[in-house]
């Protein structure tokens, strides 16, 4: 294992888990697997961090798949591990299903569908639709298609559950770009409808606007989700969606799995990835720091052996701002405090002013954006509106800080 990382991994239990997602992608860890499963693994441990980093499904394959590991597994953890497979499989096989059904019914009416994240991993990017968790579908409309899907969309039971159409005209494209669909039949997954590639609750004034959304469709691919045709992003265009999405403020990085969607995009289109169009596009978009941070640190974590070095170096920024810095000591560390890229976002914001509006915006976007957030379609001022957005914005730095005390010391 890499020198730099294993001094900075001093639980076996971390090891052992980012082991299985090094044997996923370059096939060639199973003897240091072997050899840590000799040792003296907490095994509550290792099945809550699978769990909490959506890993438990791909740790099962992967100790099933090398010989001898899984006869190494205590009973209960073996049962656990499996039990988490099939459930992965089962519900992944009902999403696909009932996606279809919508697929197919958008399609004959029209109106063009790109799959996001994790529906379109499971299916497109990882061996088996049983390794990747999801408990929602990210679908990617035009922006002119919004009030025709809502339609149909209701025809199948779905309904907006924070405003939809009575809202959608106000909604300010920096800060939310989509609303959240349950089913009144009682299904398994919620349906989150884009029509941007971004979805922010925080101002992302430096770069929403600069993406350029008929790219974005002109370069898509298509695929087929149970026989009806549909698209994904290019694979390009996949892996800095990816990087963004791993760095959104909620997220930070603080999953495995989402360094391993990274590394998994880059190994399933190795040979056909632009890797020219990914640089030109990443500054293009203004989104080169976020895939500079991704990249670098999947070269570190993941090893990914098919990620040139060339294109981290054409990446990095010219200079690190003091919140890069910060973001990175921690990431070095094996530490992903909630919310701690929100220093990432911060740098994209260039001068003084830009950074202080962004921090103001941050805490008090516009109204409408507070209240739907808060379930109301309201556009008057309600103060309670506000002190509802002050208590989100300061629990993620809460957990964050909590987080940090109960997992120092730990990677991830």
């Amino acid at each position: 294992m890499d020198k730099q990382i294993e001094n900075r991994k001093s639980k076996i239990e971390n090891n052992l888990l980012l082991l299985c997602c090094r044997e996923l992608i370059n096939g060639d860890k199973g003897d240091e697997i072997k050899n840590i499963l000799k040792k003296d693994l907490d095994w509550d441990i290792v099945l809550e961090r699978a769990r909490k980093d959506n890993l438990s499904p791909l740790l099962y394959y992967s100790l099933k798949r090398i010989n001898g590991c899984f006869k190494a597994l205590p009973p209960y953890v073996a049962k656990e591990l499996k039990r988490d497979y099939y459930y992965t499989s089962a519900r992944n096989t009902f999403t696909y299903n009932e996606l279809s059904k919508i697929l197919k019914r958008l399609g004959d009416n029209g109106i063009d569908t790109i799959l996001l994240k994790g529906a379109a991993l499971a299916e497109v990017i990882y061996d088996e639709i049983s390794l990747r968790p999801m408990t929602d579908v990210d679908l990617l409309i035009k922006r002119e298609d919004f009030k025709k899907t809502d339609e149909i969309l209701n025809t199948l039971g779905f309904k907006a559950k924070d405003g939809g159409p009575d809202i959608y005209e106000a909604i300010f494209s920096s800060y939310l770009n989509t609303f959240d669909y349950t089913n009144s039949r009682g299904m398994a997954f919620s349906l989150h409808l884009h029509w941007h590639l971004i979805n922010s609750s925080i101002p992302t004034h430096s770069y929403i606007d600069k993406i350029n959304m008929d790219k974005i469709w002109k370069d898509a691919d298509q695929i087929s989700i149970s026989g009806i045709k549909t698209m994904t992003l290019s694979p390009h265009h996949f892996i800095i969606h990816l990087s963004e999405h791993a760095l959104r403020v909620r997220h930070s990085l603080n999953r495995l799995i989402l360094l391993l969607d990274i590394s998994k995009t880059i190994q399933r289109f190795n040979d056909r990835l632009e890797w020219e169009e990914l640089i030109k596009d990443s500054y293009e978009f203004n989104l080169y720091r976020m895939v500079y941070q991704a990249l670098h640190l999947n070269k570190i974590y993941m090893a990914t052996q098919s990620l040139p070095e060339y294109v981290i170096d054409r990446l990095r920024p010219a200079r690190l701002s003091l919140g890069e810095k910060i973001f990175m000591a921690y990431a070095m560390k094996g530490k992903f405090p909630a919310g701690l890229s929100y220093t990432i976002h911060l740098s994209m914001n260039e001068n003084f002013f830009q950074k202080i509006r962004f921090i103001y915006r941050t805490i008090f976007p516009p109204i409408r954006i507070v209240a739907q957030r808060g379930g109301s379609i309201t556009s008057r001022f309600k103060i309670s509106h506000y002190i509802f957005r002050i208590i989100e914005v300061f629990s993620h730095i809460l957990k964050g800080i909590l987080n940090r005390r109960v997992h120092r010391g730990n990677s991830l």
